[in-house]
């Protein structure tokens, strides 16, 4: 019961904080329902499949945002990627942030100014990791997203148990093959994290974590 006060204490904290964003995203003269905008945007977060891109990862996220604020050009653009980077999440997909950037901008198509929705869409692209950020808020974004990758041992392997959840039906040779292909990615990276509160807060322990990851990986512990 304990549990289940402080998961609902916490919801209840983001869902006026998100109300509170979107309201203040509003365009003068007119009108909005923050409250709907929420309820749409969690039902998504409560999806079945979700085990890792759940409520709890924005939440996650927003907190590390917070430690950055004063350093971002506009908070709240990011602070609204954030949010949305994950609303469509279909863990066989490759095009989720183009699906959640669509999703974005049909929900704020008519209450919200186009050049911050195009600026949204654009920082929820670079959650991809596809493609070199360019300026400091997607640099901000992207390191907030990768930033899990450094919590403590424990907590960094219950992340991967719950991202093995999301494709349960996908066979262990197949998603470790995958996953070692992504990790080894970022080792090869000469930074991990882009900007310097990151890289001195997260590089050391994400880069142990993931090395200590794949070497596990890559000893078939994993494999059936």
């Amino acid at each position: 019961m304990k549990d289940q006060d402080s998961s609902s204490a916490l919801t209840a904290t983001l869902e006026r904080r998100f109300c509170n964003l979107w309201q203040s995203c509003v365009m003068s003269g007119k009108k909005a329902r923050p409250d709907l905008a929420w309820l749409d945007l969690y039902n998504h977060y409560r999806e079945r499949q979700r085990h890792y891109h759940t409520i709890d990862h924005i939440g996650f996220c927003l907190g590390k945002m917070d430690r950055v604020k004063d350093d971002l050009d506009d908070a709240k653009a990011v602070e609204m990627a954030i949010w949305f980077h994950d609303a469509i999440y279909n863990p066989y997909a490759h095009d989720n942030e183009q699906r959640s950037r669509e999703y974005f901008e049909e929900l704020s198509s008519d209450c919200l100014e186009a050049d911050f929705v195009r600026l949204v869409g654009i920082l929820i692209m670079t959650t991809e990791h596809q493609h070199s950020a360019e300026d400091i808020d997607q640099k901000y974004i992207c390191d907030i997203d990768l930033a899990s990758f450094a919590k403590p041992w424990d907590r960094f392997l219950m992340d991967c148990e719950d991202l093995r959840c999301e494709q349960s039906n996908t066979p262990d040779a197949v998603f470790y093959h995958s996953k070692l292909k992504f990790l080894s990615s970022l080792l090869d990276r000469n930074r991990i994290f882009l900007t310097e509160p990151f890289y001195q807060s997260c590089e050391i322990r994400a880069r142990d974590n993931i090395r200590r990851f794949v070497d596990i990986i890559q000893a078939g512990h994993f494999q059936s």
